[in-house]
């Protein structure tokens, strides 16, 4: 009887151990940031972005990343070698360059000198965002937000990343956050603060947010922001400006001079992003 005792223990254990295993697995390989509730995103502060995060560039890889991103730069010169990009990224790479890491992750993303891998760019996502790079936090959350290379949790395992990344002062991860609060939690003043925050820092999208909010309800507060994001060159800003003087809303006066010219920067902008 005794033995039947013993083994009853031994399944019990292996049991709980497997339920364990599995309840801190996501699945996918990669680690869960700790789950927040609506609540705790309120409480996150407006901070801008923290430079002092990001390490010291190794030389010798700094001057492979610029020789990179200069041939990256050449589009309407001819045929770009993104092979050799991603050679120069891959050396910069092996040497904890950042800015590397990021590019050569899009360039796995977008199969553009390598084998597309959408695993292989959600890896170099994730070793950002183990570095504590604000940019890892926000597009290791947007790797999993679009469920790239199989990653799980969907929108609200990505927002914990997106939390990562607001609060080391990222405006697009507080823009982010901002626009949950605000629609989907009712927490409105809360998200207003991070989508200020977010457009303190200069994030043209943060002032399209805020407008588009107030659109149709104070027009005085829908054109601030809108020039605001004018200011900045964000073109969706740009294009209603330039409509409402051309079609009188938002309480302006007709003004087809300032039509035509937000029109022709906005063409400007559209052609040279």
């Amino acid at each position: 009887g005794d033995v039947y005792k013993r083994q009853g223990h031994m399944r019990i254990f292996i049991v709980v151990l497997l339920s364990l295993l599995i309840s801190a697995c996501t699945g996918d390989g990669y680690d869960r940031v700790k789950a927040m509730s609506p609540a705790d995103y309120a409480k996150i502060e407006c901070v801008h972005l923290d430079r002092t995060l990001y390490p010291p560039l190794d030389e010798e890889a700094e001057k492979d990343f610029r020789k990179a991103y200069t041939m990256d730069q050449t589009k309407g010169q001819g045929p770009i070698d993104y092979a050799e990009i991603a050679r120069l990224y891959q050396r910069a790479v092996e040497k904890g360059h950042y800015k590397a890491i990021n590019n050569l992750s899009i360039l796995y993303l977008r199969g553009l000198g390598v084998e597309e891998s959408e695993e292989k760019s959600v890896a170099l996502d994730y070793k950002l965002h183990q570095m504590n790079i604000p940019e890892g936090h926000m597009n290791f959350g947007l790797a999993i937000d679009q469920g790239l290379a199989g990653l799980k949790g969907g929108r609200e395992r990505a927002l914990t990343y997106f939390a990562l990344a607001a609060k080391q002062g990222h405006p697009e991860a507080q823009m982010i956050i901002g626009k949950q609060l605000v629609y989907e939690w009712d927490r409105k003043s809360s998200g207003f603060k991070m989508l200020q925050c977010a457009l303190e820092q200069g994030y043209g999208d943060a002032a399209w947010e805020l407008g588009a909010y107030y659109y149709m309800e104070d027009d005085k507060k829908t054109v601030h922001y809108y020039r605001e994001g004018a200011k900045l060159g964000q073109e969706s800003c740009i294009s209603e400006l330039s409509d409402a003087y051309w079609d009188p809303r938002l309480g302006l006066n007709q003004d087809k001079e300032k039509g035509v010219c937000l029109e022709r920067l906005g063409k400007k902008l559209n052609d040279n992003p």
